[in-house]
């Protein structure tokens, strides 16, 4: 059995850094920080950081590491609109260009970018797109 192609060549280490890094930047954003904590209890931020690196991990290096519906979960989040993923676009670019080269943080931006369209499309089809087209 054959292993997988990564979309782009990062450590698993590097994903979790750029992770870790977002989280403790958005706990403490104005917007983002009250939006996730009325979401994610206290004592739940470990298992809810490690299933992000999981994710992560699975869409760009196409490990077994994560199993869910990321498209659900955000619909089924009471309250959630398209508007907090621009700032968490912001947010999570700076986590990538703090942690990363820049030829690899532009990679998992586009990626981070197409899964944010996505998510916003589902949460909204009737509002007009908040993002723009990457390549």
């Amino acid at each position: 059995m054959s292993t997988p192609t990564p979309l782009f060549d990062i450590s698993p280490d590097e994903i979790n850094r750029v992770v870790a890094k977002f989280y403790n930047l958005s706990r403490k954003h104005p917007v983002l920080g009250p939006l996730f904590s009325s979401r994610i209890p206290q004592d739940a931020w470990p298992a809810h950081i490690e299933k992000v690196k999981g994710f992560w991990r699975k869409a760009i290096l196409r490990e077994d590491s994560y199993s869910g519906n990321p498209m659900h979960v955000h619909i089924n989040s009471d309250g959630l609109t398209p508007a907090p993923f621009v700032q968490w676009l912001e947010l999570f670019d700076e986590s990538l260009s703090q942690e990363l080269p820049p030829e690899l943080a532009k990679q998992w931006s586009n990626l981070a970018h197409r899964v944010a369209r996505g998510i916003s499309t589902g949460l909204n089809k009737s509002s007009p797109p908040l993002f723009s087209a990457r390549s």
